[in-house]
């Protein structure tokens, strides 16, 4: 029977857990044991707790490092984004587009009948429910850039 390695001193070495979207602290508590370290995939450069194969890559991470105790653990994706991700594909699939900013990270989804989803889809010839999405940049982002929209409630 294979079970947790214990840590000779911190036991099943408890850690919070924290949403790998957007970065808030979750409601899971993961138990690392003596997995009390992370290697780096030489070609992404995620860290894998534990080491192993890199989820995008395939490739085995690198540089075993210990964890530090206030190292963030994201594992899984939290109520919230689940509920926002959820919205964002039902709107893409009634004719939005995905959005996605290349400087602050964030995303979502552009409703369908707007102009600019109406033309996203005009380019890359794709009709709903086909996914498709463009990239911002901090000059256009509607969270990061000076003109910010305001978000709907």
């Amino acid at each position: 029977m294979t079970g947790l390695p214990i840590h000779p001193t911190k036991g099943v070495n408890p850690r919070l857990v924290h949403c790998t979207q957007c970065g808030e602290m979750t409601n899971e508590i993961v138990l690392l044991g003596a997995i009390d370290y992370y290697t780096t995939c030489p070609q992404c450069g995620i860290k894998l707790i534990g080491g192993g194969k890199c989820p995008k890559c395939n490739v085995k991470g690198v540089d075993r490092t210990p964890l530090p105790e206030s190292q963030e653990i994201n594992a899984g994706i939290c109520d919230a984004c689940q509920n926002k991700n959820r919205k964002a594909k039902e709107e893409v699939e009634a004719g939005g587009v995905y959005w996605k900013c290349a400087d602050c990270g964030s995303a979502g989804a552009i409703k369908a009948g707007h102009p600019l989803a109406e033309d996203v889809r005009k380019h890359f010839k794709l009709e709903a429910p086909e996914p498709c999405g463009i990239e911002f940049t901090k000059k256009e982002c509607p969270v990061c850039s000076e003109h910010k929209v305001e978000e709907e409630k």
